[in-house]
C-alpha cells in the first residue's frame, strides 16, 4: 500500500431521520494514490486474477482506473466495476461508460442502473428493459450485470449481442429480515475492501470457506473468485447483507462462516 503519513483517512458523515439515512463521504488519503506508485507495483498487481474498480476512483484517479482496466484486459484477466453512486454517473458518464466497457462484472443498485441506462427516470420500466438498455450501450463482451433492488429480488443478466436479447437472467429473493431486527443498513452493498482480507486468507490457508464479509458485493465476489455459479454468488451476497442489517457498525461475530 502507498503510505501518506501526514494525510488523514477518509470519513463519512451520516444523517439519520428515523430509519432513513443519507451519507456524505469525504475522500482524503484514499484519493491520493498515484499512478506512478501503481506502475511501480505493477508486477505485484499483475499477480491478481481479479481487479475490483470502484466508481469513486473516477473522481480524482480516472487515469488509474483506465490504466488498470486496459492492463488487465490485455492479460485476459477479470475486471469488476461498481457504479457506486448516481452523482458519479451524472457527472462522469462517458468515463463510467469507458471503464464499464472493460468490465466482466458490473454492480449497481436500481437507482444507479436507471441513471446509467439514461432512460426517463419519471417513467416506470421493467428491470429487464433497464438492463437491456445498459448492455446495448456497452461494447460486446461476455459480462454480467448485477442489480440490487432493496427488498425486491436481486437481478442478474448477460446479453446476447447477436440476438439482441438478455441471457443468463436470474432473479433471486432477498433474505427477509424482520423490521425489529434491522439495526444498520450501512455497508449492505459496499465495503469491498473486506474482499482483500478474504483473498489473503484464502491464499494463505487454502481454505474453501470464506470469512465473513460485510457486503453483498464483497461476498458475491468472494464466491466469484472461487469460480462458483451466479446463483451461489448471489446467495452468499444476500447472506452477508442480512448479517450487516442486524448489526450496528462493524461489530460482527467474525467467527461466522458461510
Amino acid at each position: 500500500m502507498e503510505i501518506r503519513r501526514k494525510e488523514k483517512t477518509s470519513r463519512c458523515a451520516v444523517g439519520v431521520c428515523e430509519k432513513e439515512r443519507c451519507l456524505l463521504p469525504q475522500m482524503r488519503a484514499s484519493a491520493m494514490i498515484s499512478l506512478s506508485y501503481i506502475k511501480f507495483k505493477l508486477e505485484e498487481i499483475k499477480r491478481c486474477e481479479i481487479i475490483f474498480l470502484e466508481g469513486y476512483l473516477i473522481i480524482n484517479k480516472y487515469e488509474i482506473c483506465e490504466f488498470l482496466a486496459e492492463t488487465f484486459t490485455k492479460m485476459n484477466k477479470q475486471i469488476i466495476f461498481s457504479l457506486s453512486a448516481i452523482f458519479l454517473i451524472e457527472r462522469f458518464y462517458e468515463k463510467m461508460i469507458y471503464i464499464s466497457n472493460y468490465a466482466n462484472l458490473i454492480f449497481g443498485n436500481y437507482d444507479e442502473a436507471l441513471a446509467f441506462s439514461r432512460l426517463n427516470p419519471n417513467q416506470n420500466y421493467e428491470i429487464e428493459d433497464i438492463a437491456k438498455q445498459i448492455h446495448t450501450k456497452l461494447t460486446p463482451k461476455n459480462r454480467i450485470l448485477v442489480i440490487t433492488r432493496g427488498k425486491k429480488p436481486v437481478f442478474l443478466s448477460g446479453f446476447d449481442y447477436e440476438q439482441n436479447e438478455l441471457n443468463k437472467v436470474l432473479f433471486h429473493d432477498v433474505i427477509e429480515v424482520p423490521e425489529d431486527q434491522i439495526r444498520d443498513t450501512n455497508g449492505c452493498g459496499d465495503g469491498n475492501y473486506i474482499l482483500l482480507i478474504y483473498i489473503l486468507f484464502h491464499i494463505i490457508n487454502k481454505s474453501k470457506k470464506f470469512i465473513f464479509l460485510q457486503a453483498f458485493a464483497g461476498a458475491y465476489v468472494a464466491k466469484y473468485f472461487l469460480g462458483e455459479s451466479s446463483l451461489n454468488c448471489v446467495k452468499a451476497g444476500l447472506w452477508a447483507s442480512s448479517i450487516v442489517l442486524r448489526n450496528i457498525g462493524c461489530n460482527f461475530d467474525f467467527s461466522l462462516y458461510y
